[in-house]
């Protein structure tokens, strides 16, 4: 896995840079979309089997955000005023627990995922530069997510994931991140912003652990809030 994330980062380092060149006008004609790199970071909450998974609110009144993170580092090129795309490098760090049920287990996990989504911009405000500052977009995209649960039951015969093909540590599944997002150019560089997000994942061992039917009825799913980074490149 490690070597396939590997291969597809240095694609699109191949990528950046003849973006890079183009925009230069090293390669060609100077082309008319826009580069920016862009950084986020923010809460991320895994909606799984444990008693935490009541929803977004429920979630984060019962455990501690600093415990559960999502942090990402991307490149998004803007081809016209509407239309817009970002490849994004992300990591995840989420935690849960189940212990107002007889299972009574733990769990943390850490996750990391590559992942394309396509964007959808709607523009307003004031005027500034001929440019009007305010953004706010819309997007759905394509993925996938590598994961390592670390789970913790209380009792010694039932601390590993041997033995119980329900428990299983390392997965890799495909996930499809949606959600919706607001952007303010400060200037003609940086711009700050947030995004709220959704990651449906086809697997059900984010938290290393999947009750049998019907107990679970639903794949994971992640969620979160994060503040936003972007630097234009041209």
């Amino acid at each position: 896995m490690k070597k396939i994330l590997l291969s597809i980062f240095l694609v699109m380092l191949t990528f950046f840079t003849l973006q890079a060149q183009l925009r230069n006008g090293l390669i060609g004609q100077r082309t008319q979309s826009v580069g920016s790199l862009v950084f986020s970071f923010g809460p991320s909450y895994c909606l799984a089997d444990p008693d935490c998974s009541k929803g977004i609110f429920g979630t984060v009144a019962n455990q501690n955000m600093f415990q559960n993170l999502n942090m990402s580092f991307g490149y998004r090129n803007t081809f016209s005023d509407e239309l817009s795309y970002k490849i994004a490098l992300g990591y995840d760090k989420f935690t849960g627990n189940d212990i107002k049920t007889d299972r009574n287990y733990s769990f943390k996990t850490s996750a990391i995922q590559l992942t394309w989504q396509g964007e959808y911009n709607y523009h307003f405000g004031k005027r500034y530069r001929r440019r009007l500052p305010n953004n706010i977009y819309g997007f759905l995209g394509l993925g996938i997510m590598s994961s390592n649960a670390n789970l913790t039951r209380p009792t010694p015969e039932t601390r590993t994931y041997y033995g119980d093909i329900r428990y299983k540590q390392y997965d890799v599944t495909l996930v499809f991140p949606y959600g919706f997002g607001y952007k303010y150019d400060i200037d003609e560089k940086f711009s700050i912003g947030s995004e709220f997000c959704w990651r449906y994942t086809f697997s059900d061992f984010l938290d290393g652990f999947k009750p049998p039917y019907p107990a679970s009825k639903s794949n994971d799913m992640l969620e979160g809030f994060s503040l936003t980074l972007s630097y234009k490149l041209e």
